[in-house]
């Protein structure tokens, strides 16, 4: 059996573009599921680890047709609680650098 494993690039991490206030996880699930509708017929097995396990679980509830397996590492089960500790920590640190 023959395999190919694809690693994506999400938005503004390593070598992609910056993209203007569209970082949410249904944006990068988007950037997933156009990345699936061009690849052959062949289902998908998906892996995501942390942020990365919500846009999988995203992706797949969306592409069930696309989606052979869906694999979550370390995945947020409480999203709400996810959010409101994120939005703490970018609150936190925006807040918390010396003027300069």
């Amino acid at each position: 059996m023959r395999w190919h494993v694809f690693a994506l690039d999400s938005r503004e991490h390593d070598k992609s573009d910056r993209v203007a206030g569209e970082y949410r996880p249904e944006h990068y699930a988007e950037d997933v599921v156009t990345f699936l509708e061009r690849q052959p017929a062949d289902r998908a097995v998906l892996f995501g680890h942390s942020l990365g396990g919500w846009i999988a679980s995203l992706v797949a509830a969306q592409q069930k047709e696309k989606v052979k397996a869906l694999i979550l590492g370390d995945r947020p089960l409480n999203l709400h609680r996810f959010l409101t500790i994120e939005n703490n920590k970018a609150f936190t640190l925006r807040h918390s650098r010396k003027p300069g």
